[in-house]
């Protein structure tokens, strides 16, 4: 499913990344964003911590591009991701940790160790994708993780938080 971005339609000449998401539930994105207030004060992450609205796990990258992608590139993805069928799953995030970015501010992530699912739900979309013509990359470094803040810099990377 799309997510309804309308009323934010980045300038053409603004950086946009297209990606799959999971998206927990409001409550639990609610929880999230409490636990990552004290997490951040916890390992001196000054920095903009994000909304809990917009919290969800990256999954896949799809791309990155110049403004918004055409509504008809993007209805071509979503149907793309409508073939996949795959059960609910539990998604532990239970590490901490940042990594290299060109941008300014450094992402300040939550990681699991043992996110088998989400490997195979990611799995399932990049080969849907690839089905309807899309080029999806396999990106042997990439991990996926839910941003929580964003910092100058991060002090601690790459540790376990409870």
């Amino acid at each position: 499913m799309l997510l309804d971005t309308r009323n934010e339609v980045p300038p053409p000449d603004q950086p946009t990344n297209t990606f799959v998401a999971l998206r927990p539930p409001w409550p639990v994105a609610e929880q999230f964003h409490s636990q990552a207030g004290r997490l951040c004060s916890h390992a001196r992450i000054a920095g903009r911590q994000r909304p809990f609205f917009v919290l969800h796990i990256t999954v896949l990258p799809i791309g990155r591009w110049l403004g918004r992608l055409p509504d008809v590139v993007l209805r071509e993805i979503d149907a793309a991701l409508s073939m996949v069928r795959f059960p609910a799953i539990a998604v532990v995030l239970d590490e901490a940790g940042s990594f290299e970015t060109k941008k300014e501010s450094v992402p300040f992530v939550l990681e699991g160790g043992e996110l088998t699912d989400v490997w195979a739900l990611l799995l399932a979309a990049r080969d849907a994708l690839r089905v309807k013509g899309f080029d999806v990359p396999a990106r042997a470094t990439y991990t996926p993780h839910m941003t929580i803040a964003y910092a100058g810099m991060v002090e601690q990377t790459n540790h376990h938080i409870w």
